[in-house]
């Protein structure tokens, strides 16, 4: 791919057929419209020479001829890696004179795409863009850091891919594309909706990012919260109990050793019956949602009397 037609440097991407982020045959039934992803994050890489080893047999080499001037001012990954004089010294070839950079497992189509918008080569750049290509775009540039260069594309982008992807309103697998996305193109309002849907919908004790580079803090935020808005809820209906229970309860009604009584088995009851007491429902609340128990909790009635 000739990116720049006075190109200084040349990218050697190598594509083997290893995938990343994968779903079982039960959580892809449960996907919208994307195909797997197919890349992975590479390991950090560094500058080099080509190699004058012979290809394997399962990967596949793809030469994308750039302009370091570009990428440097785009990209703090290639700023901090080209701006060294090991990289200057070692990585020119005396046969072409040009610079040669490796690289590794990114999708093809998702790197052209991001040389080409380095290089404000716009018209090159096929829309729409669905949601799969612009996970697979993120991966890779969150990898050279070249996020804010792009935050005029990715605002674009993210409108192709709602047009056939939009959050869903289920955890699934385009949900976890949407907050990892949204995450590395500082899109707020998606990244708010689908971490906030994640955290409703998660029926396990934390979401699990399936390979993709979602910081760990981002994970453990999810999980935290989640945590501790079930516990609140819990939390309330036992204060509750707690008021029912005590000697100094006073009720609208004039008895309230009665109406305690009464409002007290009723609640306890309905705990019981929806799981939401301890052993049936505890820390880290596996195999329920935010979402099942704040349904629970908002079914549960008073009872209707007649005081005498």
């Amino acid at each position: 791919h000739h990116i720049d037609p006075d190109a200084d440097t040349v990218i050697t991407l190598r594509i083997s057929s290893k995938r990343c982020a994968p779903w079982t045959e039960q959580q892809e039934a449960t996907s919208s419209k994307s195909d797997k992803i197919r890349v992975k994050v590479p390991p950090p890489a560094t500058p080099a020479p080509p190699s004058d080893e012979p290809s394997k047999s399962e990967e596949r080499r793809i030469e994308y001829h750039v302009s370091s001037k570009h990428l440097k001012l785009a990209s703090r990954w290639f700023k901090r890696a080209m701006g060294t004089e090991t990289f200057l010294e070692s990585s020119r070839s005396h046969e072409d004179n040009l610079y040669h950079v490796s690289a590794e497992d990114w999708d093809e189509d998702a790197f052209l795409f991001l040389m080409n918008a380095l290089h404000l080569q716009q018209r090159k750049i096929p829309r729409p863009i669905t949601l799969e290509m612009l996970a697979k775009i993120a991966m890779v540039v969150d990898y050279y850091d070249c996020g804010e260069t792009l935050a005029y594309f990715a605002e674009t982008w993210a409108v192709d891919a709602k047009a056939n992807n939009d959050i869903p309103e289920k955890y699934c697998r385009d949900l976890v594309l949407w907050i990892w996305v949204s995450w590395v193109f500082k899109l707020e309002g998606d990244f708010k909706m689908s971490t906030e849907i994640a955290l409703k919908q998660l029926n396990k004790g934390e979401l699990s990012a399936w390979g993709l580079p979602i910081p760990d803090r981002i994970l453990g935020e999810l999980k935290t919260r989640r945590i501790q808005t079930i516990e609140a809820m819990i939390a309330g209906l036992h204060r509750w109990r707690d008021k029912f229970r005590s000697g100094s309860y006073q009720c609208p009604s004039g008895d309230s050793f009665f109406c305690g009584s009464i409002l007290l088995g009723a609640l306890d009851k309905q705990m019981h019956a929806m799981g939401l007491v301890s052993p049936s429902l505890q820390s880290p609340f596996e195999n329920t949602s935010l979402a099942a128990v704040g349904k629970k909790v908002n079914s549960i009635q008073s009872p209707v009397w007649y005081p005498h």
